[in-house]
């Protein structure tokens, strides 16, 4: 049962390290499609 707690820790904090790396790219996706629609507009 730990390790399976060990398991699961880790994959959260991998995830966790994955869902930054993914906001910080949304994050720069939606600023420069913002800018694109903005232009378009």
């Amino acid at each position: 049962l730990e390790l399976f707690v060990d398991i699961l820790v880790v994959s959260l904090k991998n995830a966790m390290n994955i869902g930054r790396l993914e906001s910080v790219f949304l994050a720069k996706f939606v600023t420069s499609g913002k800018g694109s629609e903005a232009s378009t507009l």
